[in-house]
């Protein structure tokens, strides 16, 4: 229901409602987080292309596919062969503790699950070779696994990418000095390994708060409405 009263208003309103009237007897929109994953981009942007109760359906199905393509992705950039790679990916998107989630309809622990591995994939790219398109990618995916609105998965997922940074972090600093790609504008002879791996993880860091930003139109106002209002 809730949905359906969102992608109404997007469609004859051409806005995002303030106020949920169906929601015990009225709750904000935003804050509150009536819809869910109301300003998750897929789902938006599903809800104005079709009914929402194919919307629904179909954004599950597709998060299916995207989790195994990322995962394929991710294993690929870490240097596993094509067809284990492919093993990989079926696998992980055929896994029963994440298609499983079709039945009951959890939509938002899908999302975090299916952009898992795009998360992985990405920051393993950024440690590879710090590019600014690496970057933004990871800025980019943060800020969309914070906008499914599952904060209780994100928070675990965030964590666990953390640990990936610190351990390719530290796996740079010891490596022989002359496998260390050196970002621009550090020359080859002048870097050293520590110097090199501390740049990336701060540039790790710099790209999840971007992405933090990104998505702070949804989580701020959430925070406050249950610090001071729930």
């Amino acid at each position: 229901t809730a949905r359906a009263f969102y992608a109404d208003a997007l469609r004859v309103f051409g806005s995002i409602p303030r106020w949920a009237p169906q929601i015990l007897g009225g709750t904000p929109f935003i804050e509150a987080l009536a819809a869910g994953d109301s300003l998750y981009p897929p789902s938006v942007l599903l809800l104005l292309v079709m009914e929402p109760y194919r919307a629904l359906g179909w954004k599950l199905v597709l998060h299916v596919a995207l989790a195994g393509f990322f995962m394929f992705g991710w294993m690929r950039t870490v240097g596993v062969s094509r067809a284990a790679s492919l093993v990989a990916g079926v696998g992980y998107m055929l896994a029963p503790f994440f298609v499983s989630l079709v039945h009951p309809g959890h939509d938002g622990k899908m999302f975090v699950t299916a952009l898992m591995p795009l998360l992985f994939w990405a920051v393993e790219r950024h440690f590879v070779e710090a590019r600014i398109r690496h970057f933004a990618a990871i800025a980019l995916v943060v800020g969309s696994v914070i906008l499914t609105t599952h904060f209780q998965m994100a928070y675990f997922l965030f964590g666990a990418t953390g640990l990936y940074a610190i351990f390719r972090t530290i796996q740079i600093w010891r490596a022989p000095q002359d496998e260390v790609d050196a970002p621009d504008g550090i020359e080859s002879p002048t870097k050293t390994r520590g110097r090199v791996a501390g740049l990336r993880f701060g540039v790790f860091l710099a790209a999840s708060m971007a992405g933090a930003a990104i998505a702070a139109v949804q989580f701020l106002p959430a925070y406050e409405y249950i610090n001071e209002s729930s």
